[in-house]
């Protein structure tokens, strides 16, 4: 009978042990999902820094002497 007991009490705890693995596989899931928006999010702020720093590059003009820049 003791047995039957051990037995039923590790069906018990595996079946939580499940239970626990499925939460984290879904925690996983839903962090990948935000990872790879964050991701595409950053990438899409670059690209705009980038368009703003070119436009604030000055435009080329002649060159002038390394002592005129003052």
């Amino acid at each position: 009978m003791m047995f039957l007991y051990h037995i039923e009490d590790m069906r018990k705890q595996i079946d939580l042990m499940s239970d626990q693995l499925g939460k984290k596989d879904d925690q996983i899931t839903q962090l990948n999902e935000v990872t790879q928006k964050q991701a595409v999010h950053i990438q899409s702020l670059i690209q705009e820094n980038s368009k703003l720093n070119t436009k604030l590059l000055p435009e080329f003009t002649e060159k002038k002497a390394w002592w005129k820049f003052w």
